[in-house]
């Protein structure tokens, strides 16, 4: 009887261990540094004007995922 529960006791706890890590992921984050937040919307808009990925980005891109499928 005592291993039937002990086998039980697992997921339960699997279960709880998951229900706190969702937890904690879900909450707020704390709020940035206005310094923080300026820099990174900096870098950001940044990237969206340097354009596309250059073509020789994009054909090592494809290179590489070529080899794992031969």
């Amino acid at each position: 009887m005592l291993a039937v529960l002990g086998w039980l006791a697992i997921p339960v706890a699997a279960l709880i261990v998951g229900l706190v890590s969702a937890a904690r992921m879900s909450r707020p984050r704390r709020p940035a540094g206005v310094e923080e937040s300026v820099e990174s919307f900096s870098r950001f808009r940044r990237a969206l004007a340097s354009g596309p990925v250059p073509n020789r980005i994009r054909s090592r891109r494809r290179r590489l995922l070529s080899v794992g499928r031969n």
